[in-house]
């Protein structure tokens, strides 16, 4: 091949050979440049397979665009020859650069945060690998890490939510995970388990594995401990219990490598403005006060370093990691705290953090007080409060698991509360002050004796039907006696997004007086099934009603997303149509951000919100739905906000905010006087 043009690439020299093909460096004619060019043998052109796949490499790689992933020019065939032309880059492969003793620390979480960020952008197109190991990683002089040859990519197919339903074994064995040795469905946390032997790799200088991935890796040696917990969890047989995701991963491994920079000086903290909890925003120049008070008295003490205030206070209201927040501010530790005032009432939650370590100092966390404060064992919530607390917290014994979203995910318990959005894949603007806020509401609840969930199903139903067990109310009390709602949260039927629009949803409307449950339905059933869920729980709620203390008169049904699908379901069929009892329809729907195109000839009232640029839910299907309502008589509000996608929530600093208090405005103005609610 030396010697031929190809299409209008000169072949130069051969520069090395796979199972996908023989590699060369060659010149584009046109463009007087150096492209590499992938070339399938012509003795195996007759291989269908190898020829699918070949071909399937570039089309996956020229999706990608990132600057730590090959680009891809062209692919194309020619006399017989069938070809991809890619970036060319000079540099050496990670398997020749890494000694025999290992590569140094700093220049290996180097490349390996590049090889994750290429491994963010892939997967997040999509496309799972593979086939990562140090031969498909190129770096060059300059420390720029490339990924190279998705020839064993496999584009996951729409059948679930990252998974490939591909169970050809391809890979290398020393890099590959079990699921993918085994030939069975896989996904991209396949790509995690072969990122953590590529990293074990660079870090001792021998493979983590020798052959079927039988044995554990021996330690490794000279690395700094939550390094080695980074490798330890992409290797776990188990994908559960990985990092979940490759942005996941990044992150860790970008906190390992500022710890690695941090220097060692004296004791240091900074103290961040206490969140203001409160419903009044005039008491936000109390939360301030505590704060500065807490500094001027810790600049007394000698040998420690406080940050100024000014510098401390930059970070309020922004969402930004705690790790970042200590390295921009050189400290080694972060106060933080919150002061929700109630009546005569005051609780402050405070938490000293240990900033390398990124989780709450020993005997520092999560201390409440307030004159009534026995009850509350567990204290409240911050936004630096990990998934584990919420598992723990003593106020959600035996239901603390139904407030997250997913029924079938592991956890990574030490992720902070900051970035509980990621849980949260169809929705966006999740705002961790609203969610600890509404958490928290349900541990003052819970504190003064309340109680917060419920079971709508009896024993004998969880029994015959063990996912019932998965379900359930929980309750936002507003005025005894007031009328009440109950919320559907979305998350397209897979999870069910609670923290962001169930709870923050219910605590406005309870504030306003109303009660308010959040519906735990059943996931990975479909609507059909959510729905019976929801039946069933309009129907506990009307015969308890006096044990609960609300009103059996005009109650609505509020939902998001697919949860809205649920809401107006009953509201077009009623209760028992979905296996509930005979009940009265809802007097209102509130729906927010869904293509729901189903409607009856007799509609309860309907309020709608959708965000203008919605890609999951287009607004134009809504359009549709409002315009037969009002045409068969039906009242309806609605409201299309400017530059929202899908997902907004309560849209806290967007266009959308306060629209749940317009919808909460629109059901009470339509209940008749003896149905009227708080005054």
């Amino acid at each position: 091949m030396i010697g031929r043009t190809v299409s209008h690439f000169e072949i130069l020299e051969k520069l090395g050979e796979g199972g996908m093909g023989v590699v060369y460096k060659a010149r584009h004619t046109h463009l007087e440049r150096f492209v590499a060019l992938k070339v399938l043998p012509p003795e195996r052109v007759a291989d269908a397979e190898r020829k699918r796949r070949f071909v399937q490499e570039a089309k996956a790689a020229s999706a990608l665009n990132h600057p730590n992933i090959i680009t891809i020019y062209d692919i194309s065939s020619e006399g017989g020859v069938d070809f991809i032309a890619m970036e060319y880059v000079a540099g050496k492969t990670l398997d020749e650069l890494i000694p025999r003793k290992g590569m140094r620390l700093n220049k290996a979480l180097k490349v390996a945060v590049q090889i994750a960020e290429a491994l963010v952008a892939a997967h997040a197109a999509g496309i799972i690998h593979r086939d990562l190991k140090p031969g498909n990683v190129m770096v060059t002089e300059d420390g720029l890490a490339k990924v190279l040859d998705f020839g064993l990519a496999k584009l996951t197919e729409p059948s679930g939510p990252g998974e490939s339903t591909a169970t050809a074994v391809v890979g290398t064995v020393a890099y590959m995970s079990p699921e993918q040795a085994e030939g069975i469905r896989v996904d991209a946390r396949t790509d995690i388990f072969s990122f953590g032997a590529v990293l074990y790799e660079m870090l001792a200088g021998r493979r983590a594995f020798s052959g079927l991935l039988r044995e554990e890796p021996a330690p490794l040696v000279d690395v700094p401990p939550e390094l080695e917990k980074i490798v330890t969890r992409c290797l776990r047989k188990n994908p559960k219990d990985r990092f979940q995701r490759a942005a996941d991963l990044k992150q860790a491994l970008e906190e390992s490598a500022r710890a690695l920079d941090r220097p060692v000086s004296l004791p240091s903290i900074a103290i961040l403005p206490f969140a203001n909890l409160s419903a009044d925003k005039e008491n936000e120049y109390f939360s301030d006060g505590l704060a500065e008070e807490i500094i001027n008295a810790l600049t007394k003490l000698p040998g420690l370093r406080v940050t100024a205030r000014t510098s401390a206070f930059a970070f309020r209201g922004k969402e930004v990691d705690i790790s970042e927040i200590g390295a921009k501010l050189k400290v080694g530790h972060i106060l933080e705290g919150s002061v929700r005032k109630a009546g005569s009432r005051i609780r402050v939650t405070a938490q000293l953090i240990n900033v390398p370590e990124g989780r709450p100092q020993a005997g520092a966390s999560s201390q409440a007080r307030d004159a009534d404060m026995s009850a509350n064992r567990g204290g409240h919530l911050g936004m630096h409060s990990t998934i584990r607390d919420i598992l723990r917290h003593p106020s959600f014994a035996g239901f603390s698991h139904l407030i997250l979203p997913w029924d079938d995910r592991a956890y990574d318990e030490d992720m902070r509360l900051t970035r509980i959005g990621s849980l949260l894949p169809y929705h966006s603007h999740v705002d961790p002050e609203t969610v600890t806020s509404a958490l928290n509401r349900m541990i003052d609840d819970a504190a003064s004796g309340q109680t917060v969930f419920y079971s709508f199903y009896s024993e004998a139903q969880r029994q015959q039907q063990p996912a019932r067990r998965n379900t359930g109310l929980f309750f936002f009390r507003g005025r005894r006696g007031a009328p009440f709602a109950v919320i559907s949260p979305g998350g397209g039927f897979s999870y069910v997004g609670s923290v962001h629009e169930g709870f923050p949803y219910a605590e406005a409307i309870s504030r306003k007086g109303y009660n308010a449950f959040v519906l735990r339905y059943r996931t990975g059933y479909g609507g059909t099934v959510a729905t019976q869920d929801l039946a069933a729980a309009v129907t506990y709620i009307l015969r308890n009603a006096g044990t609960l203390g609300v009103s059996t008169d005009g109650y609505s049904l509020w939902g998001s997303s697919a949860g809205a699908r649920m809401a107006a379901a009953i509201g077009s069929h009623g209760v028992a149509k979905y296996g509930g009892g005979d009940a009265p329809r809802p007097s209102a729907i509130v729906m927010a951000y869904t293509a729901h195109s189903d409607h009856s000839s007799a509609e309860p009232p309907t309020f709608v919100a959708v965000g203008e640029q919605d890609g999951i839910a287009p607004p134009a299907v809504m359009e549709r739905r409002v315009e037969a309502l009002r045409k068969s008589g039906t009242s309806v509000e609605y409201h299309k906000y400017k530059g929202l996608g899908h997902g907004f929530g309560l849209g806290t600093g967007t266009s959308a905010e306060g629209w749940v208090f317009e919808a909460i405005r629109f059901w009470q103005q339509l209940r008749t006087p003896r149905q009227k609610g708080p005054q």
